[in-house]
This record gives structure tokens, C-alpha cells and sequence, in this order.
């Protein structure tokens, strides 16, 4: 009995101690800590960084139309993709970093046009479409696995979604199944 009690307050303290007083950010979703990116974007803190050395503009001076990024970080690292209008062309690019010293464009091999992928981009409707922690009574429960930031202009305005291991979820709640279908068509042409 004694040894059965020590292995629970072992693996409680395994578990359960390091969050306590934790400073550094997970990789998992937690409440967004938003900054002012510009007068009309909030960002997590963490892409801040990123997107200074970029020197990424404010997405919604991007384009006139329709700009998204797609942040994606897990326990591997970090991928960033960038999908907008440049002097009336689209143009797509992914990098890939541990950190901001590490960072890396990577060719892209898409396998649809960037005609193709802006159309089915545009059948879904982003405005109905919420973060994952405003699902009413949704509850993640999976420790690892990749947590996605989608930053998106669309109709005149910045919409942020976030989302932890959406394709654990796809099968029971429509958001997460909606959102795994965004990564799915984006993965198409940032692979």
C-alpha cells in the first residue's frame, strides 16, 4: 500500500509539479498573450519576434483582399506560412526555425496551383469559424502535439484562430474538423 502511495505522489509530482510557477511558454494552447502588432492585429507574443527580423508588414496591409499566416509550433520546432498578393501576384512562403537565429526559407513543391488553393480557400467561411478555447464545453485533453495560429484578413478584417492537435478532435466538433480541413488544403501547397 505504502509503495502504491509513493508511485501516485511520484507521478503527481511528475506531472503536476513543473506548472507550477512555470514562466517559460508551452507549446500547447494557453490563453493567448496578445500584443499589439498594429492598430488593428493581436498576435501571441511569442511571433513577435519573428515577424520583426521578416519584417513582415500588418496582414491586413498585406493585401486588399484576402492574407493569412499560418504559425505553427511543436516539440520539433517552428513553421511559419505566408500566403498573399504582391504587386497583384499571390505568393506563398514557409520558413522553418527553432528559434529566430535558426531561421530557413523552404521551397515549396506544391501540389495545387496557387489558383487552385485560393479558391478552395474561399469557400469556407472564416467569419463563423472560432478558436478552439471558445468551444463551448471543450476540453483538450492531449499533452503534445502541434498547436496552430492561424492569422487571417479577410473582409476587411483580422480574424486569429488557435488550435491544439485539431485532427484529435475532427471526428466529435465541427470547429476542429472545419479547421483541420484549412491545414489540410494549406498543406497542399505548403509542403
Amino acid at each position: 500500500m505504502l509503495k502504491h502511495t509513493l508511485l501516485k505522489l511520484s507521478i503527481f509530482i511528475f506531472v503536476y509539479l513543473p506548472s507550477f510557477g512555470q514562466t517559460k511558454q508551452c507549446d500547447t494552447i494557453q490563453p493567448i498573450e496578445a500584443i499589439y502588432y498594429s492598430s488593428l492585429t493581436i498576435l501571441p507574443a511569442g511571433h513577435r519576434e519573428l515577424s520583426e527580423k521578416l519584417k513582415l508588414p500588418s496582414i491586413e496591409n498585406n493585401t486588399d483582399s484576402f492574407s493569412l499566416r499560418l504559425w505553427t509550433s511543436s516539440m520539433l520546432g517552428y513553421e511559419l506560412s505566408i500566403l498573399g498578393k504582391n504587386k497583384e501576384k499571390w505568393e506563398g512562403h514557409k520558413y522553418r526555425y527553432r528559434d529566430v537565429s535558426t531561421l530557413k526559407e523552404i521551397d515549396l513543391k506544391p501540389k495545387v496551383s496557387i489558383s487552385n488553393l485560393i479558391d478552395s480557400l474561399k469557400m469556407i467561411d472564416f467569419e463563423k469559424l472560432i478558436s478552439q478555447n471558445k468551444i463551448e464545453n471543450f476540453r483538450d485533453d492531449v499533452d503534445d502535439g502541434i498547436t496552430y495560429t492561424l492569422e487571417i484578413w479577410v473582409n476587411n478584417s483580422v480574424k486569429i484562430l488557435q488550435y491544439h492537435s485539431p485532427e484529435s478532435f475532427a471526428d466529435k466538433e465541427f470547429n476542429n474538423r472545419l479547421f483541420l480541413r484549412i491545414i489540410k488544403i494549406l498543406d497542399r501547397y505548403f509542403l
